[in-house]
């Protein structure tokens, strides 16, 4: 067996050598920090696993991406965008051809050391969760471009609610092992009832994020997922913001209506569940034609709940993975969107620009308290982002 595992791995190193040359960068949209990005598994001894066969602890794997003062940092380093498996899964869930791979090639230029201790309380808190049946690294540009922005984005992987998550077998309670999807729910179909399936899925994540959030309180594990960071160090999560795609962009919403730790909710084009007492919480809905407030089955009815600032987009001419790295992926390799699942005819560079932006735009003005004076430059600079009715 030693034999046949040396061969093995000697092409693909040879392979891995010539990808990383000729790489392309996933882009930081003119944030002024650099970005280092770190991984870690979460696990929770407390819950068994709504989904695993037999009886396990429930397990989440994250990555954090933290901003760092560019002149402090000393040495940039290139990261995969996706690691293998999931690069391949993701590839053959959107792509309508024999097309190559969509995600190999993709890298992240981060920062891997800096000459100034970074502390995590230094910027705030952002969770970003995922559509279903996908996996948290088809929202890592969206993340790094908005951590170069001054915030601490944390990305989550639900087990078996995406499409594959990969355990690198390090951090408490390490699984060291793969898990595939298994809950039937298609982020190409947007939610027409709360069935078990999806209230299921909704509370499991729940669940995971406040599982994540009370980890970043524990200096013990911010040390794991920032080695530089002062001994006893963490994180603030009494003044965060949270963002979402689809399902994530309902949880998301759910948990600013439920969470006094959210200061705002952002949803991309998903589903809250449906909310019945009054808030005066901050929230934002991007939705997209076909997708707007009055068509869907959360928001007609919680819309009206609503008493605080809160806002409509919508993005003409897209489809619901033009609020992912999906359009800018595609972009970024000179394809068509119509060669891919889950895009419009918008470009796809300029929808990843505005989903960065307008996010950027809510989080500086909720989390930040710097107001909303940059939002009337975007309506400019975005014309196809248009308020609801406009």
């Amino acid at each position: 067996m030693v034999p046949f595992t040396r061969l093995l791995h000697a092409p693909l190193l040879f392979t891995y050598i010539q990808l990383a040359v000729n790489a392309l960068k996933i882009p930081t949209q003119g944030g002024p920090y650099c970005v280092s990005i770190s991984e870690l598994s979460f696990n929770d001894p407390a819950r068994t696993d709504p989904y695993a066969q037999g009886k396990h602890d429930r397990t989440v794997m994250v990555s954090l991406f933290f901003p760092i003062t560019a002149s402090s940092c000393t040495r940039n380093c290139t990261k995969e965008y996706m690691p293998s498996e999931t690069s391949q899964i993701s590839s053959e869930n959107f792509r309508l051809d024999s097309s190559p791979d969509l995600f190999e090639d993709l890298e992240f230029q981060t920062c891997c050391s800096s000459n100034k201790i970074s502390h995590p309380k230094d910027f705030p808190l952002v969770i970003l969760n995922t559509a279903v049946a996908t996996s948290r690294h088809l929202y890592g540009g969206i993340a790094q471009a908005i951590a170069a922005h001054g915030y601490a984005v944390i990305t989550v992987d639900h087990p078996y609610d995406a499409s594959i998550v990969e355990f690198p077998g390090s951090g408490p309670g390490a699984i060291n092992s793969t898990v595939y999807n298994s809950i039937p729910l298609s982020p190409f179909s947007d939610i027409r009832k709360f069935n078990h399936t999806i209230t299921q899925a909704m509370q499991t994540r729940f669940e995971d994020i406040d599982l994540v959030i009370r980890n970043l309180a524990n200096p013990m594990v911010v040390k794991q997922l920032m080695p530089s960071a002062p001994y006893g160090a963490a994180f603030n999560t009494s003044n965060m913001g949270i963002m979402g795609h689809g399902v994530g962009g309902g949880v998301a919403v759910w948990l600013a209506f439920t969470d006094a730790r959210f200061v705002v909710g952002i949803d991309f084009d998903g589903t809250p569940p449906i909310f019945k007492e009054e808030t005066t919480q901050g929230v934002v809905f991007f939705g997209r034609e076909g997708h707007t407030r009055d068509e869907d089955i959360g928001w007609r009815e919680t819309w009206g709940m609503l008493r605080g600032a809160s806002w409509e987009w919508d993005l003409q001419e897209s489809a619901h993975f033009d609020y992912s790295d999906l359009g800018l992926v595609v972009d970024l390799k000179g394809m068509e969107s119509g060669s891919v699942r889950g895009l419009g005819d918008v470009e796809g560079r300029m929808a990843w620009n505005a989903t960065v932006d307008f996010s950027v735009a809510y989080l500086d003005a909720f989390v930040k308290g710097r107001g909303l004076a940059n939002l009337q430059g975007l309506v400019a600079l975005y014309p196809g982002m248009v308020p609801y009715g406009g």
